[in-house]
């Protein structure tokens, strides 16, 4: 078992702040704090308890943002997530999911790409789900087979693209391990 001063590795406090956007994004009132269950390269796989069960996910910040400034001013990106929830005993078997650190442009899509597979994801806020839930299972294949992923997301602040990339070392090892999950 991971002792919490390990956790509290760079990539240790990067997953802390999303855990708690985690559970304020999208997480039920009821829900306890998240626990890690292992990290695989640069995937982390965790889990909680909500009123209906155990909620297992796997998550793995950005790698690189663009554009680095706008208007001769340095950009912050904040941390930004692609996230893949599983939830024992729905109908969903995994959900995708982009968590940013900061509002998107409401109507806004999601371009996500992994090799040359497209998806397209809508806003909520600071997170983008799947626009069409069917293509769940082809996304998280896609994941498995695919090195990186590139995103583009507007920023609700001013409308302008942002670019993210993903790495995919871990990802296949992480939604193993929550596979069995209960």
């Amino acid at each position: 078992m991971i002792m919490v001063r390990e956790i509290m590795t760079m990539f240790g406090k990067k997953i802390a702040i999303a855990l708690t956007l985690t559970i304020a994004s999208t997480l039920a009132a009821q829900a306890q704090t998240p626990s890690i269950i292992e990290e695989f390269k640069d995937w982390g796989a965790y889990s909680y308890q909500s009123a209906s069960g155990k909620v297992c996910y796997v998550l793995s910040p950005h790698k690189t943002a663009a554009p680095l400034s706008e208007g001769g001013k340095t950009l912050s990106h904040g941390q930004n997530y692609l996230l893949i929830a599983q939830r024992k005993g729905q109908s969903v078997s995994y959900e995708p999911q982009v968590m940013m650190s900061y509002k998107m442009k409401e109507g806004s899509k999601v371009n996500l790409n992994v090799g040359n597979k497209a998806f397209t994801f809508y806003t909520r806020g600071k997170v983008a789900h799947l626009e069409n839930a069917a293509e769940e299972p082809a996304l998280v294949s896609a994941l498995r087979g695919g090195s990186s992923v590139s995103i583009k997301v507007f920023s609700s602040r001013n409308g302008n693209a942002r670019d993210y990339s993903f790495s995919l070392s871990g990802v296949t090892a992480a939604l193993k391990k929550i596979a069995s999950c209960n």
